[in-house]
């Protein structure tokens, strides 16, 4: 599994980290901010995907919450889908 999907917007993010993330969605960056991270996001998919998911939300305040569960959620989605003690997965993969 690509390790991006781990976390999916994590600090370590090479393009973009989470506070800029943040305000850029707030709409609390300069013009000039907000150009260099949508230019990040034009050679990032998984990236722009994210933005464009989070850009749906209504309330701007409770991103990162959102943020956290999706992490949460999609890590313990990956801990299910691995197989344990070398046994085959259930799912048959």
């Amino acid at each position: 599994m690509n390790k991006d999907l781990l976390n999916i917007l994590s600090d370590s993010n090479k393009d973009i980290d989470n506070q800029q993330l943040m305000d850029y969605l707030s709409g609390r960056l300069s013009d000039k901010e907000r150009h260099e991270v949508e230019q990040k996001m034009a050679g990032n998919e998984l990236l722009n995907d994210a933005v464009e998911g989070l850009q749906g939300f209504s309330d701007k305040k409770n991103v990162q919450a959102y943020v956290d569960q999706l992490n949460a959620a999609t890590t313990a989605r990956i801990n299910l889908d691995r197989p344990t003690s070398g046994a085959p997965s259930s799912r048959g993969t």
